[in-house]
């Protein structure tokens, strides 16, 4: 895992987004999975979850060629994908503008900012569609 630290980090993931799945100004794909786990003692509950096994959460934001750029293991499975991701350091980064994005680019007559894309679990933002 090599987690983007510069602008020129993310607008090569941005061009190679753009190249193999058509993706303009995305610096990622973002989304959660629960990993089957044997329950760790005195875990109780936190660990079941709603599919009925024990499980831990992990998130992860990956780049065109399915490579971790973040990831994040150990949650429990009572928190939902977006109460974990907010809870990222690099997402806060992202989020109270201290990593740097690049500038919105054009493509064709529009201006795009650049974005994380997830699915409806997660709030939009700016940077997250």
């Amino acid at each position: 895992m090599v987690e983007p630290e510069t602008e020129e980090d993310l607008k090569c993931i941005v061009i190679e987004l753009m190249e193999e799945w058509n993706l303009p100004s995305v610096i990622g794909a973002l989304d959660g999975q629960h990993v089957c786990i044997e329950c760790p003692k005195h875990g109780g509950s936190l660990f079941y979850n709603y599919k009925s096994f024990h499980s831990t959460v992990l998130m992860a934001i990956c780049d065109a060629k399915y490579r971790f750029l973040h990831v994040s293991i150990g949650s429990y499975c009572g928190e939902n994908d977006a109460g974990i991701i907010i809870q990222s350091e690099f997402i806060q980064k992202i989020d109270d503008g201290s990593h740097p994005l690049p500038p919105p680019s054009q493509h064709g007559d529009y201006t795009l900012p650049h974005i994380l894309v997830g699915d409806e679990i997660f709030p939009l933002k700016p940077w997250l569609k």
